[in-house]
């Protein structure tokens, strides 16, 4: 549904399209168990200690209990298209506590910036597939942590004049966009 964000999923149209869509073939090198309760910047830096190397691109995937979750979603824009620090300012932001669901996304080295967010990027869904978002911030209780590894990236972009002619540069900062990946705008 174009236009509502109200922190429920649902299936987007094959018509739909994504300013920027990161896709791997999920093969998880790392598999372990969570069994306490852990917080979002624990859980990050966990996550760090299990990676081959700090330079590599990596797919992350924990599906189990998540005591509680805030995560956003964002007003479906039209042209002409305002800078990711704009959009933001007018998300709307949800709590769930106590939901079984899936958090999944990507990590992306600190000199990739621009091309993705340095650090993490992660997007949940409750595991009956009503709710979800951008992630914010997260308490786990227990479930399941896998990680995959890459190192190769294929970057497309558009060979359209309204590409070639547009600002990228507004809020296009490291600064800008980790203000906007992790609410700080």
């Amino acid at each position: 549904m174009q236009g509502v964000y109200d922190g429920n999923a649902s299936v987007a149209s094959s018509k739909a399209l994504t300013p920027y869509a990161a896709v791997i073939n999920f093969k998880p090198e790392v598999c372990r168990s969570l069994d306490k309760e852990t917080r979002k910047a624990v859980f990050e830096a966990q996550l760090d200690a299990m990676a081959e190397a700090r330079n590599l691109f990596y797919a992350v995937r924990f599906t189990g209990h998540i005591k509680h979750i805030k995560f956003r979603n964002v007003l479906w824009q039209k042209k002409p298209y305002k800078p990711l620090l704009e959009v933001v300012k007018t998300q709307a932001e949800f709590e769930l506590n106590n939901v079984d669901g899936t958090i999944l996304g990507f990590r992306c080295p600190d000199y990739a910036v621009g091309i993705g967010v340095p650090g993490y990027h992660l997007h949940f869904i409750s595991s009956d597939l009503s709710k979800g978002g951008h992630v914010l911030d997260y308490i786990l209780t227990g479930g399941r942590i896998e990680i995959d590894h890459t190192s190769s990236l294929h970057l497309e972009l558009p060979e359209t004049r309204s590409f070639s002619d547009a600002d990228l540069t507004a809020g296009a900062s490291a600064d800008g966009i980790l203000k906007a990946e992790n609410n700080d705008t």
